[in-house]
């Protein structure tokens, strides 16, 4: 008998995680394929009342076939859930890949004044844009038009209406551009001293 063994291993595709395990069974992944060709075919998010109609199942089942697509990513994907949205995104070390075979230049760095007049409208939203430049105590319209055109924030066709005011709130774009899911994982607000 030779000294040396050699150890079979697994393929690492088939290797899963202690989270893997847990979320896997026959039915989840059958669900999170049918999910990812959805979100696929989609091209953007999806909410998730929508995708439980389309797959025939459950508000349960499509959390454990989400669980099971966090534990277990397609390659070169990445599930980005913000709120009751759900979309499918390349994944994120992907990214200068993705940008140099589309040629994609950087985007411009927000100005300091479009970071101030995002913040307001993160921590005060729904708000309009005269609480905006009050708040600022500057004309903010510029500034607005500039988040509006980036689809960084938009109109909330909720509080606005004819003779009304139109009310600002921010995007699934800034949250994905800040990597948040939902705002509740923004920082506390600061307190003004």
């Amino acid at each position: 008998m030779p000294s040396s063994v050699q150890v079979l291993r697994p393929h690492p595709r088939l290797q899963h995680s202690a989270a893997a395990d847990a979320a896997w069974d026959d039915q989840a992944e059958r669900e999170a394929q049918g999910l990812v060709a959805l979100l696929f075919v989609a091209g953007g998010s999806l909410r998730r009342a929508d995708l439980a109609a389309a797959l025939r199942v459950s508000a349960g089942r499509v959390e454990r076939a989400c669980a099971f697509l966090r534990a277990s990513p397609p390659h070169g994907l990445a599930l980005h859930e913000s709120d009751d949205e759900i979309q499918l995104t390349s994944a994120p070390d992907c990214g200068p890949l993705i940008e140099r075979f589309l040629d994609i230049p950087r985007p411009e760095p927000l100005s300091l004044a479009a970071l101030e007049v995002l913040s307001i409208i993160a921590y005060e939203q729904p708000v309009t844009r005269a609480d905006v430049s009050h708040i600022r105590a500057t004309d903010s319209s510029g500034v607005i038009e500039t988040l509006l055109a980036r689809g960084l924030i938009t109109d909330d066709p909720r509080f606005g209406g004819r003779g009304r005011p139109s009310f600002l709130v921010t995007t699934a774009a800034f949250l994905r551009l800040l990597g948040l899911g939902s705002l509740t994982e923004l920082p506390p607000r600061p307190i003004p001293k």
